[in-house]
């Protein structure tokens, strides 16, 4: 993660850009530690600024599969290791399904060929739930399947999995699942994770089990969460209060999170400086010409320091 920069310039305005509806490949805003290097890429096919699971105002989330999701819309990072791992760790999000063909992947981080690694979840029937799977390295073996809950159809469901390091466990809106281990007897339960597996939204990595519906507050955390702090979590999605859901993700120590909100910017003094703060990628421009915008490679906030003489500057975030 890139540490906040200075530059000797003055901040005079800031000129916000959203993008509505993508139609080239955007960034999937990472708003959890890892920073810059958790963004992730949205395909062309992916819609943003969909309605929310957040009850806060201002709160969207992603689209997948609004064409049947045959000609991949899905989000991708990179593989990292610290998110392959087999020390404990948890994953969550929200989901709005559309429909189901009992094989939809609204969040994996697993390699399918050969020998299986890492884990993904899968969107069942509604009655069925949800299903999180982690594989032992062994063919197409798994090491826990974990199936609960309820994934009803054109509602908001809250969905965690948490490691141990030796247990795994599913959470559908607030509560344990209870769900056994359906594996077969003397199959091994040691956790294979994956040297190569990329983090995917929408379908599986190799783009196959696509998912239709909207995914929201997708958070990876290198620790096993609560019970409590997964309760905490849902019932604070229901707050009116701007920040309230975020500002427990955030402080409960997620490396990924994606909010799936738009871009912003916005310009504070603090003492001499000027603080940029922003979400997405920051671009500065000394004339406002589109060919004079320069992207960024900083963390927000971004430091300002004014010099004799300097240039005026604008700001601008995009995804």
């Amino acid at each position: 993660m890139n540490s906040a920069r200075t530059l000797s310039a003055v901040v005079t305005a800031t000129i916000p850009l959203l993008l509505a509806a993508a139609n080239a490949d955007t960034l999937c805003i990472n708003s959890g530690s890892m920073g810059l290097d958790g963004d992730a890429t949205d395909t062309s096919l992916v819609t943003l600024f969909k309605p929310g699971a957040i009850a806060a105002g201002g709160d969207f989330s992603t689209e997948y599969g609004i064409d049947g999701n045959q000609n991949g819309a899905y989000s991708r990072l990179s593989h990292k290791a610290v998110l392959n791992t087999a020390a404990p760790f948890s994953i969550e999000f929200w989901a709005y399904p559309y429909s189901s063909d009992n094989d939809d992947a609204p969040v994996d981080n697993r390699i399918a060929v050969g020998d299986r690694s890492g884990w993904a979840f899968f969107q069942r029937a509604a009655g069925t739930g949800w299903n999180f799977r982690m594989y032992n390295g062994v063919g197409s073996q798994m090491a826990f399947n974990l199936t609960g809950g309820t994934s009803t159809l054109f509602a908001w469901s809250h969905v965690v999995a948490t490691w141990d390091g030796s247990v795994a466990k599913l959470y559908v809106n607030g509560v344990a699942t209870n769900a056994l281990n359906d594996i077969p007897a003397g199959q091994s339960t040691t956790y294979n994770p994956s040297t190569t597996a990329t983090l995917t939204l929408g379908a599986l990595g190799d783009n196959s089990s696509p998912y239709r519906g909207q995914v929201d507050e997708v958070a990876f955390y290198s620790t096993e969460l609560s019970p409590a702090q997964i309760a905490a979590h849902y019932s604070t999605a229901s707050s009116p209060v701007a920040g309230a859901y975020s500002a427990l993700v955030q402080n409960d120590g997620a490396l990924v999170y994606y909010q799936q909100n738009d871009a912003n910017v916005a310009i504070a003094n603090q003492g001499a400086d000027k603080v940029v703060s922003f979400r997405g990628i920051l671009s500065q421009s000394a004339d406002l010409s589109e060919e004079s915008w320069t992207d960024l490679e900083v963390t927000s906030p971004y430091t300002v320091t004014p010099g004799p003489g300097t240039p005026r500057l604008f700001f601008r975030a995009r995804r």
